[in-house]
This record gives structure tokens, C-alpha cells and sequence, in this order.
């Protein structure tokens, strides 16, 4: 088709480009092989964690807040609709910095900046777009250092759910560092990390 076309001459990061310029959307049908109801969950969940995360944190924007944490893969999901055969060369097991390696190698662009550039011409606050740019490099964020902190715990404790007690235990301790980083207090981090950690185990179980 006329898409599938576009990525083949322009490549996947300039097709891109162009669908995002245009308000171009696609259904579910054209993402291939892209794990919807995974994706689904996963954003839901996250939006959710950081939903409580802020709140611990005291801050005042809840609702805002879990838009940022529902957002922050939309990236993902984009790229596979936009060039799902690109995207099915990318490891779907792959977390972090090496999914991002991944993406930039088989498209040429990454899923975080693919999603702050649909939520940044969508019109949504700057806080909520850095957000969403940073959620795998929340150091780097400038004006909204606690939303990229609060969504990048989120984010990392989504994928906690059946990892080996290593793993779990590596989370923790990534997730303690960013939120004592962010302003929370020890105790407070530890409370809801583990809170949100059994949340994810009892969605994946129920699932």
C-alpha cells in the first residue's frame, strides 16, 4: 500500500515524519505482529503507578500525571503501525537502553522520541512531553525531573512482573535511586515500590 511504500522509499524515521505531520493515525490491523493487549496493559498500569508515585511524592497533578505514565510507550506503537515490518525486526524482549539501540538501528528513530514528537503536536504540556522523551533517561529531563522520575519507576516496575528474584531485586534498586533522587524520602520509596510491586504481580496473575 501507499504506507507500506513510503517506508520503503523514505525510510522508517522520514515516513514517520510525515504521518506524524499529517495527523495520520492507523488501527489496530496495521501494527502486525505488535503485542496490543500487552501494550494495553502495560500503559494502563503504568499510568496508574505513576499516578501514585506522584502522589507520594505530594505533588498536586495526579490526573496529569497518568497521562504522562499512559503516554510514554505510545512510541512503540506508532513506529510498529507506522513500519511493522521494520518493527518486527526489533527484539520485543529487548528493555531499556538496548530496545532504543534496537530501534535506532532497524528505523532510525527511537520509540521515545517518536512519542514526544505525536504528544508534542498533540498540544500536551511540556512536562508531560519531556516526560514521555526521557521515561528511559529521567536525568536528562530539565523542567519536569519529578513526572520523569515518578514515570520511568513506573515504567521499569510495569516490566517487573514474572522477572527472576535478580531482576526484581535490580528494579528495586533502580527504582529507589531515581525516587530518592527525585525528592522522596526513603521510607516513603520503599512503601511504594513494594505497593505497586505486588499491583503488577496481582494484574499479571489475574490476567
Amino acid at each position: 500500500d501507499t504506507l507500506d511504500l513510503a517506508v520503503r522509499l523514505l525510510g522508517p524515521r522520514e515516513a514517520f515524519r510525515i504521518a506524524e505531520s499529517a495527523e495520520i493515525w492507523f488501527d489496530e490491523s496495521a501494527a502486525g505482529g505488535f503485542d496490543i493487549e500487552g501494550y494495553r496493559a502495560d500503559a494502563a498500569f503504568t499510568a496508574r503507578a505513576t499516578e501514585r508515585i506522584m502522589e507520594a511524592m505530594g505533588n498536586g497533578h495526579i490526573a496529569a500525571s497518568g497521562v504522562a505514565g499512559l503516554l510514554c510507550d505510545v512510541g512503540r506503537l506508532a513506529l510498529a503501525m507506522v513500519a511493522p515490518n521494520h518493527y518486527r525486526k526489533v527484539d520485543p524482549d529487548l528493555k531499556g537502553v538496548e530496545l532504543i539501540a534496537a530501534e535506532q538501528r532497524h528505523l532510525g528513530i527511537s520509540h521515545p522520541e517518536a512519542g514526544y514528537m505525536l504528544t508534542e503536536r498533540w498540544g500536551l504540556p511540556a512536562d508531560i512531553t519531556e516526560a514521555v522523551l526521557f521515561h528511559h533517561e529521567p536525568k536528562r529531563a530539565t523542567r519536569a525531573k519529578e513526572l520523569a522520575a515518578a514515570v520511568s519507576a513506573a515504567h521499569r516496575l510495569a516490566d517487573l512482573a514474572g522477572a527472576t528474584i535478580d531482576d526484581g531485586r535490580a528494579t528495586f534498586r533502580d527504582c529507589l535511586e531515581l525516587l530518592q533522587n527525585a525528592g522522596l524520602e526513603f521510607s516513603a520509596c520503599v512503601r511504594v515500590i513494594t505497593e505497586l510491586s505486588y499491583l503488577r504481580d496481582n494484574a499479571k496473575n489475574s490476567a
